[in-house]
């Protein structure tokens, strides 16, 4: 305790909360590191499926919805490479926020870029963005015309949509060129 003294120590204990940015993220480190040792050693191809913004309300007020992206988006890739006869290793993750935390609904998938064949032989892979856009654009938009019938809930910003052929339309006609597919290494 002397006044004079201009020495500082900083001592910090551990949480373990996922949350701090200490401990989180030698968790994430380690938890990465232990993921990687599990995937193939290959190349990798990560996408990301996008749907319109006229329709990310849609999702947030039917929660629900949610379990069918990632499935439909895996399922995507998945008819591609069986088509070829193979079976690419996939794993993806669905974010519900963007980068600037606005409700954002969309799909990380990371897919190898190739796959095993009947015979257990590695055979290269790679996938058209223009078929998987219109592929997913497809398979989405049924799955949206579907919750109609089965009782989703309207928000708010779309409470102007009272019969199913209103639904049906905007469904069909909604921001053909804002469903995406992005592509990289």
């Amino acid at each position: 305790d002397n006044p004079d003294c201009q020495h500082v120590k900083y001592l910090t204990n551990s949480c373990g909360s996922r949350a701090c940015p200490s401990c989180g993220k030698k968790a994430t480190d380690l938890w990465t590191a232990t993921q990687l040792n599990r995937l193939p050693d290959c190349d990798w191809v990560h996408l990301v499926f996008t749907l319109p913004d006229t329709l990310w309300p849609v999702f947030e007020s039917n929660r629900w919805l949610l379990n069918d992206v990632c499935r439909l988006a895996v399922e995507n890739l998945l008819y591609a490479a069986r088509k070829r006869g193979l079976e690419p290793g996939i794993f993806c993750a669905i974010h519900t926020y963007g980068r600037r935390l606005n409700w954002h609904p969309h799909v990380h998938v990371s897919v190898t870029c190739g796959g095993l064949n009947k015979h257990g032989q590695w055979k290269k892979l790679s996938f058209l963005k223009d078929a998987m856009r219109s592929r997913w654009m497809w398979n989405m938009r049924q799955l949206l015309l579907k919750a109609w019938s089965e009782g989703m809930a309207m928000p708010e910003s779309l409470s102007h949509i009272t019969t199913e052929s209103q639904w049906r339309s905007l469904v069909l006609k909604s921001g053909g060129k804002y469903w995406h597919v992005y592509m990289s290494k």
